[in-house]
């Protein structure tokens, strides 16, 4: 499990890389960027919060990561777009 997680930790930088390009291209726009942050972001939390349960059985755990899970795009949707405006708005 934690191999997966090395794996797509070196996956988000091919989402960073991709929207570095689309940047370049002048095709990124701030839900680009916030959809393909939770993208690479979301298998790694879900990945994290099934190997937390896995090591220690902790239910508790468990049901506070899934939680954090569905709550997450809820709130990093809208950081992620603001985020986008502050370092790559041109405005």
């Amino acid at each position: 499990m934690e191999l997966l997680l090395q794996i797509e930790a070196v996956g988000y930088f091919g989402v960073s890389l991709s929207q570095a390009l689309l940047y370049k291209r002048g095709e990124l726009t701030a839900e680009w960027f916030a959809l393909l942050q939770l993208g690479g972001l979301m298998p790694i939390l879900i990945t994290a919060n099934i190997n937390s349960y896995l090591s220690s059985s902790d239910l508790f755990g468990l049901v506070m990561g899934t939680i954090g899970v569905i709550v997450f795009p809820f709130v990093g949707y809208p950081i992620a777009k603001w985020v986008y405006r502050q370092f790559f708005s041109s405005n």
